[in-house]
């Protein structure tokens, strides 16, 4: 994998997540993961496009519907969490989108919650 970066993300009930952050040729492990496309801004933060879940990271991401879009809005990066059981998984994606709003996203989003629109450090 080529790992450049870590953050760590936070829910509305401040659970706290580590994410990796990887270039986007890395070579995915089969395993599930809640992940996300970043575009890496000025200063070292972080703008989250895009959070989703996959069983199988090396199934989901060498060829994923949303790529190319989240490319042409300036990702270059994938932020990537280890989370095998899948209603984690599912609860940890909802959660995240709901939080940060992301604007690739569509499900989770009308929910009242305190947005964010991208990490800083």
């Amino acid at each position: 994998m080529s790992k450049v970066d870590s953050v760590t993300l936070q829910d509305a009930a401040n659970n706290k997540y580590e994410f990796g952050v990887y270039t986007p040729d890395t070579d995915w492990a089969d395993i599930g993961t809640v992940y996300g496309f970043l575009k890496k801004n000025a200063g070292n933060s972080y703008h989250i496009l895009y959070i989703g879940k996959a069983a199988s990271m090396c199934n989901r991401q060498d060829d994923h519907e949303r790529w190319k879009e989240a490319t042409r809005k300036g990702a270059n990066h994938i932020m990537a969490c280890v989370i095998k059981d899948e209603r984690t998984r599912q609860a940890v994606e909802k959660a995240l989108i709901s939080f940060y709003q992301p604007e690739m996203n569509t499900q989770y989003t009308k929910q009242e919650t305190a947005g964010r629109s991208g990490l800083y450090r």
